[in-house]
């Protein structure tokens, strides 16, 4: 029996040598059509027209943005001296004065609640209309965009924080001329505390020291996109949902599916009771940057993100801990989890947990599976395995 194993394994090996030696060119390939046609001048300048076209429209919208914040810096800094009572308001496109003041009218009561006090840097919200920004002669045309960008305070405009909003479900039902039903007050509000997103957080704390600007800059703005702290109870729209009436813990296989498309690991083992993996997913010290916030598109964000309804984090956390208390953690001068850990007394994967338990389901990690489902996967296993034994005591005693 060994020797007709060394016959079967040399014979299978001077198959593999037949076959390598066989495929080793004895010439360069030549190129195929379609990579000649590839190398061609059209090829090469439509490449370069792309990249040219990528630019043009990366400097357009850079400078659309520019001209937003050049036209509301001068009533930013006039709002801003008089204590400020609400965020100012640009609609580009077509709009009422009846619209407008109704916009005016939900901002001032965002305001009210969120910062009574007045804002410490001037908040300016843009509603960009579907019309607005269509292309012209000295325009580029531009892919419809729906996530929201916000230009930050920098050298040349210290107290200001832009947010610039597209058109979507509620602005669109907000704006038509014959709404089919009214616009509610709730939706309105919470479509508004939404589009100005982190910029809440800088009209009503001021600018964040510089430590916790890195974090901001290093991903802790996709945990500041839905301000609501000045709220008692957590707004039920937490950036997720769950199917109709079911428990968090029993939903349908596509929910979780979703969910998991849409979480890091570190998130979901933060909801299986990872406290390491929580802290993390919130503050990660070896991908910290060394800048401040700039420029950041929601869409950022939309790839992937931090929880799984992570939206309202830092509001939950400032909503927790108090004004005065989160005011000393945006200024403080210590990293982001010595800051947490200072302004609610916990450390930052216990605080981390805590919210993830309250706000999300409940992961079981680690084999759980029950045990009959174990027995019948493992059974086709051990009766093949039963069957080749046999056959091999056969053959041997043959």
């Amino acid at each position: 029996m060994a020797t007709e194993l060394k016959y079967w394994i040399g014979g299978t090996l001077a198959l593999l040598l037949i076959v390598a030696v066989g495929a080793i060119p004895t010439h360069p390939a030549a190129p195929l059509p379609s990579e000649q046609l590839g190398q061609g001048p059209s090829a090469k300048w439509a490449a370069q027209t792309a990249v040219l076209s990528t630019e043009w429209r990366t400097t357009w919208s850079r400078w659309r943005l520019e001209s937003f914040r050049a036209r509301l810096a001068p009533a930013a800094d006039s709002a801003r001296a008089a204590g400020g009572t609400a965020p100012l308001l640009l609609i580009d496109g077509p709009s009422t004065p009846e619209q407008r003041a109704e916009l005016n009218k939900d901002l001032a009561q965002i305001w009210h609640d969120a910062a009574p006090e007045g804002f410490k840097v001037a908040v300016a919200l843009v509603i960009v209309r579907d019309g607005a920004g269509r292309p012209g002669p000295d325009t580029p045309s531009m892919p419809p965009q729906q996530a929201p960008t916000y230009l930050f305070p920098d050298s040349l405009h210290r107290d200001l924080c832009l947010a610039v909003v597209h058109e979507g479900y509620t602005a669109r039902l907000f704006f038509d001329p014959h709404r089919t039903r009214e616009v509610r007050t709730t939706d309105a509000i919470r479509w508004l505390s939404e589009g100005m997103g982190p910029c809440a957080f800088y009209g009503a704390y001021g600018v964040p020291s510089r430590e916790i600007g890195r974090w901001m800059n290093s991903g802790g703005l996709d945990l500041a996109i839905y301000p609501r702290w000045w709220n008692q109870a957590r707004d039920p729209w937490l950036g997720f949902y769950y199917y109709g009436g079911s428990a968090k813990e029993h939903q349908p296989v596509e929910w979780w599916i979703y969910m998991y498309s849409y979480t890091p690991w570190d998130g979901a083992a933060c909801y299986g009771g990872r406290v390491a993996k929580c802290a993390a997913n919130v503050f990660d010290s070896t991908a910290i940057v060394d800048s401040q916030p700039g420029l950041w598109s929601e869409s950022q964000w939309q790839r992937q993100q931090p929880f799984f309804g992570g939206v309202t984090y830092l509001s939950d956390l400032a909503r927790a801990v108090g004004p005065a208390r989160f005011s000393e953690f945006w200024t403080a001068d210590v990293s982001m989890d010595s800051a947490v850990h200072l302004a609610t007394g916990k450390a930052l994967g216990d605080w981390a947990l805590s919210w993830a338990r309250a706000t999300g389901p409940t992961l079981r990690l680690g084999p759980s599976a029950p045990p009959w489902d174990v027995f019948w996967g493992l059974l086709p296993a051990l009766l093949a395995l039963g069957a080749a034994v046999w056959y091999a005591g056969r053959r041997q005693i043959g």
